[in-house]
């Protein structure tokens, strides 16, 4: 046999090369790698094409890898009724996939501090095996600076119904990269991400069966969950989360943890459960995409600090009553629990869906918000001082192509902050806003009351609607419903309502639907109370055709009240007005025109019925000093005159005070109310054909005659009516 030796220098040059080639593209042997029964340590770097550890049917082995592994395939615990665990502590690439678990089987992986796991392909959990998964400062995947794409492997429990526990743990900063990220099986999966630990995935779907139940927990400062990578097209994207396709998921995020990702999906389909609670300061929720409650059972609970940055919008299709509930302090700094909704908030679109503020909850909408639109149904309950819901953009209650009901109640110091509100504003809509306890509505645009369905809004028990400056409409439209009720309680807390502008029943120049303003009468206590509600319109107050007014108790000031088309049911309270369109008839309460002496006019006539009172000011002589109220038509004049002296002003002998006049004047009062006078100075009450006059005269005593003279004729004749006087002791 012919041999050949080759001279040591080309050997050496030869065994570089291979060497060369073997550090820049790995060969792997064709051998595997296989550990069955028994304790086993790596602790020589190897390359092989399967490393099969506990392969087999029954095996029972312990792993530990100090050396750098290169394979093919990796196997742990894939033999029936097998377990392994694996101990990583340095790194294992897998050109190829990685199954844990087979039939039966319980596969035990802890990736230590130096340990990571690369694979090119799925890492997967197999069969109805268990699966306990602790990364201790380890590191699955891989995405330092040299390669900005996230690893293309994706981690995947089996779809599997009889499927055992899978228990996945990351502490003490450990990182885990992958594409997707699925525990969808039929099995109770608990996911911990604790003590400044990253799970960076592209896109994350959990419960997907309808018989899984995933429990996902983060905490910490420092720890994190971000879903963000590449498409086909090489574009960096925020990546989608869905939490209860079909089964069961609660995520809970508290002590500092951090999550971004872009759209959410909570429970997808009928019969699925998708919770969500963050908690504490610095817990924060960043989304670039919507957050969407679906078709099945989802709750969203922001507590005790945390944030929830919405930077694209909300869409809440169903829920419970409280599906999205946002409040609570951090006892530590005293944060508030707070989500900001930049783009549109849709609550109720179309299914059925509750949100509640509490306890110091605070919720920006910049975008618009839309409650029960499209035929769904959305129940808003805000309360607690320190609550505060600021729609800055604008509000609907109802809306979209089909009508829906919206039911907004704000309660105990709570506070509504808008710009324009719409209320009812589809054909068929039907929305309610009620207040109570001291709640406040923050109006800063234009308020439709019955914009096109029928609408509510009641403010009771101490609230208020703050609307200085902006207009409010009741039944807008030709289809509407518009009805407002202002009232205090039985413990004497007056609420109030201040607008610019109120048209009731149509706009500022039309005619529209129906429109309802109640002042007093409060249906939470079951009628009227003493105190009412204290209502003020700088401007107009106009009442249109086939609308009312009705006033039982409390106050209304108005600049103008225009009263000619509608109906103005006054029975109690006090009415403050210096110009006013129409017949007035009290029936009952105080009219004070002007309010705090003023010149008043009524283009129209006047009535006074028997429990009705003039009120009349006196400060001066001077015009404007007092009280003048011109009537254009009539003074059917009846019930009471009451009249007020102002500051220290003292009223002489021979001082006159013209305080009505009127093209005619229709009887008398039937009772006065009037400042007394210390000395022999008495009130003469003058009534002329078209005007009232007080003057200030001597009380000088009749004569014994004149007075038995006057008082034979007295019952010689008789009056027609009898005038009672109560003097008020004067100075």
């Amino acid at each position: 046999m012919k041999s050949t030796v080759i001279p040591s220098t080309h050997f050496t040059c030869l065994l570089a090369a291979a060497m060369l080639v073997h550090l820049s593209s790995p060969v792997l042997a064709a051998d595997n790698y296989v550990r069955g029964n028994g304790t086993w340590t790596h602790d020589e770097p190897g390359d092989f094409n399967e490393v099969n550890i506990a392969h087999g049917n029954g095996q029972n082995a312990d792993w530990t890898v100090n050396a750098k592994l290169t394979s093919n395939v990796g196997n742990i615990a894939t033999g029936s009724f097998s377990e392994a665990t694996v101990h990583l502590n340095n790194v294992w690439t897998v050109n190829g996939k990685v199954t844990m678990g087979g039939s039966a089987s319980h596969a035990i992986v802890n990736i230590n501090a130096g340990g990571q796991l690369l694979a090119t392909g799925n890492i997967s959990h197999r069969n109805d095996s268990s699966v306990t998964l602790t990364l201790d400062s380890g590191t699955i995947g891989d995405n330092d600076g040299s390669n900005p794409y996230l690893s293309d492997t994706s981690f995947f429990t089996a779809d599997r119904s009889w499927s055992k526990p899978v228990t996945l743990t990351m502490l003490n900063n450990s990182k885990w990269y992958a594409d997707e990220y699925t525990l969808n099986g039929g099995m109770d999966v608990n996911l911990t991400v604790s003590s400044g630990s990253l799970l960076h995935t592209h896109h994350a779907s959990l419960g997907g069966r309808a018989d899984s139940n995933v429990t996902a927990t983060l905490d910490g400062h420092g720890t994190k969950w971000k879903l963000r990578g590449y498409e086909d097209d090489l574009i960096y994207t925020w990546g989608d989360m869905t939490l209860g396709d079909a089964g069961t998921v609660n995520l809970t995020a508290t002590g500092g943890a951090d999550i971004e990702s872009g759209a959410v999906l909570l429970a997808v389909q009928s019969g699925s459960t998708g919770n969500v609670r963050l908690e504490d300061s610095g817990t924060t929720w960043t989304l670039q995409g919507d957050l969407i409650f679906t078709d099945g059972n989802a709750d969203f609970a922001v507590r005790d600090g945390a944030v929830v940055n919405a930077n694209t919008g909300m869409t809440l299709k169903s829920g419970a009553y409280d599906a999205l509930s946002i409040g609570g302090l951090d006892s530590g700094d005293g944060s508030a629990a707070t989500v900001n909704v930049v783009s549109t908030f849709n609550l109720g679109g179309g299914g059925t869906v509750g949100m509640r503020l509490f306890e110091g909850g605070v919720l920006n909408t910049s975008g618009w918000v839309m409650l029960g639109a499209n035929g769904g149904e959305a129940t808003v309950h805000l309360s607690d001082s320190g609550t505060l819901w600021d729609a800055n953009k604008g509000l609907s209650l109802g809306g979209g192509d089909n009508s829906g009901t919206a039911h907004v109640l704000l309660s105990e110091d709570a506070v509504l902050d808008s710009t324009d509100v719409y209320i009812a504003s589809t054909l068929g809509d039907v929305a309610t806003l009620t207040m109570i306890d001291r709640a406040v509505w923050r109006l800063g645009g234009e308020a439709y009351i019955g914009s096109r369905g029928s609408a509510e809004v009641m403010i009771t028990n101490g609230s208020e609607l703050q609307g200085d400056g902006q207009d409010v409409f009741l039944g807008s439209a030709s289809s509407a419903i518009g009805t407002v009720i202002v009232s205090g309680d039985d413990a004497g807390t007056p609420s109030s309502f201040h607008s610019e502008n109120l048209y009731i029943g149509g706009s500022a120049s039309t005619a529209g639907g129906m429109g309802s303003f109640r002042i007093g009468d409060n249906p939470l206590t079951g009628g009227t109370v003493e105190t009412g509600g204290e209502v003020k319109i700088n401007g107009t107050l106009k009442i249109w055709g086939g609308s009312t007014l009705d006033m039982t108790s409390g106050s209304l000031e108005v600049g103008t009240l225009d009263i000619q088309g509608g109906a103005f049911n006054m029975d109690g309270g006090t009415l403050m007005t210096a110009n006013l369109l129409g017949d007035l008839h009290i029936q009952g309460g105080s009219f004070s025109p002007g309010h705090s002496p003023a010149i008043s006019s009524i283009t129209g006539n006047y009535l006074q019925g028997p429990d009705g009172i003039l009120e009349i000011e006196l400060a001066g002589l001077a015009a404007g000093e007092f009280d003048l109220l011109n009537i254009s038509g009539y003074a059917d004049l009846g019930g009471t005159l009451e009249v007020t002296l102002l500051g220290d002003y003292l009223p002489e002998e021979g001082d006159l005070f013209t305080f009505l006049t009127a093209a005619s004047i229709l009887d008398t009062f039937d009772s006065l109310i009037l400042p007394g006078f210390a000395d022999k100075r008495e009130w003469k009450l003058i009534y002329g054909a078209n005007s009232v006059s007080l003057e200030v005269v001597s009380a000088v005593p009749l004569p014994a005659a004149v007075w038995l003279f006057g008082t034979g004729l007295l019952g010689l004749f008789g009056f027609s009516k009898r005038t009672k006087i109560k003097r008020q002791n004067t100075k």
